[in-house]
């Protein structure tokens, strides 16, 4: 079926979202110890997956709205002095968060919503230290704190993470993002660039 103006307009909205999410938030986020920023953006971005997918109504937007989020934080590799692994590091994990959303859709549609929020919400970060551990290795990350701490961090994130996502999904009408066709064209662009300047100005500036 042939990708209409509407999907890939949904995608750049909500992608330029998450973008931004990031670039903001997130930014903000990871001055605290490396178990807390996922307790709030792993559920910003599924609200956003998710929004996409419920508009389009196909499970591609949620892989597309990983990548280009993911995209826009690859923007930092332009300036000189950015090293590689400080980029590589939060592309992988959104990467990650967007693949297990992808791989547990069709339990949202089900009455086994409980299983598949808390699947998502494990899944992401198991992969993520596992990833870190394994391949990434930066020089900070929650596999090298000692395992209990480590533990405490991973089972809080889980627990946090559930518990938002079946908020969100609980009041997904008041909660979800109206999309207008129109105002999405030119809006989505406008956010785009906001969250590439964002991402930019955060390396140039701190």
């Amino acid at each position: 079926m042939r990708m209409n103006k509407a999907y890939w307009t949904g995608i750049l909205f909500f992608g330029a979202l998450w973008g931004l999410a990031e670039a903001s938030l997130g930014y903000a986020l990871h001055f605290l110890p490396c178990g807390f920023s996922g307790l709030v953006m792993f559920p910003i971005g599924f609200g956003l997956m998710y929004n996409a997918y419920r508009i389009s109504g196909r499970r591609s937007a949620v892989l597309a709205v990983g990548v280009l989020a993911a995209l826009i934080k690859t923007v930092d590799l332009v300036l000189p002095l950015t090293g590689a692994m400080s980029v590589l590091n939060p592309v992988v994990s959104i990467l990650i968060e967007s693949l297990v959303v992808f791989a547990a859709l069709k339990f949202f549609e089900s009455r086994r919503v409980l299983p598949a929020v808390f699947l998502v919400s494990a899944g992401w970060i198991l992969l993520f230290v596992l990833a870190q551990s394994v391949f990434l290795r930066p020089v900070g990350g929650l596999y090298l704190y000692p395992l209990k701490e480590m533990l405490f961090y991973i089972l809080l994130n889980i627990f946090v993470n559930t518990g938002l996502i079946l908020l969100y999904l609980r009041n997904e009408t008041r909660l979800s993002l109206r999309l207008q066709p129109e105002a999405a064209v030119l809006s989505a662009p406008l956010i785009l660039l906001l969250a590439l300047a964002v991402e930019l100005s955060n390396t140039l500036l701190f």
